[in-house]
């Protein structure tokens, strides 16, 4: 939400409500080169929008953990956080129509939004990179070289990792056999989500679901 305008926010049990300044939000949006007066108005499309960010929620939990404490310690944890939360809300969500140029030989910004939104849409279902080449203009080969220059990851390791963070944020909030949760998130079956998640996170998704119940407890 734009807290520059007015807004009834209701105080929901068990919500974190995080506000950033919008010195911080300048400090954050100059590193990314826009010329915007106010990078709020770069985020005017998110504002209002219900968002299902995993990213988000880790960095809401990781501040909720230190909430109780008032030492310099726990201060400068949660203003890193909100840097953080701030570099995450500008890349994904803000609108830098008049940003700097892509990397030399990267998407264009409105490719790239495009190309993950449609990524995104296909978690659950197989994905046909030439569908998604064709909708940004480019070509199978070139789309995949750009996308790589743009964000540092192939196509595929970026839709995994999309796909890894919705198998968490379920494991989080339901209690949804690991079977349920992996065809859910686009994997083939268990033993498949099973096999990505240990390599990308050094633990099988059950231990990983444990840590998260035992710190949910501790908190």
């Amino acid at each position: 939400m734009d807290l520059r305008q007015p807004h009834a926010i209701a105080v929901l049990p068990g919500a974190v409500h995080i506000a950033l300044h919008s010195t911080l939000l300048g400090e954050i949006a100059a590193c990314f080169r826009s010329s915007r007066a106010n990078p709020l108005d770069a985020l005017t499309e998110a504002c209002g929008r219900r968002l299902t960010d995993a990213t988000i929620r880790d960095l809401a939990l990781r501040a909720c953990a230190t909430v109780d404490r008032t030492d310099r310690g726990a201060t400068v944890f949660r203003n890193q956080l909100g840097r953080a939360l701030a570099a995450h809300l500008l890349s994904t969500y803000a609108a830098f129509v008049d940003a700097a140029e892509p990397a030399r030989g990267g998407l264009a910004p409105w490719q790239l939004k495009r190309a993950q939104d449609r990524m995104r849409d296909a978690l659950a279902r197989s994905l046909s990179l030439p569908s998604v080449a064709a909708a940004c203009g480019l070509s199978p080969s070139h789309f995949a070289r750009a996308f790589r220059c743009s964000t540092g990851v192939s196509p595929h390791a970026w839709l995994v990792r999309q796909r890894l963070a919705r198998a968490k944020d379920l494991m989080r909030a339901q209690d949804l056999p690991l079977a349920d949760i992996a065809l859910a998130c686009g994997f083939a079956d268990q033993s498949h989500f099973t096999r990505v998640f240990a390599r990308e996170e050094a633990m099988s998704p059950g231990r990983w679901r444990r840590s998260i119940e035992r710190d949910s407890a501790a908190c």
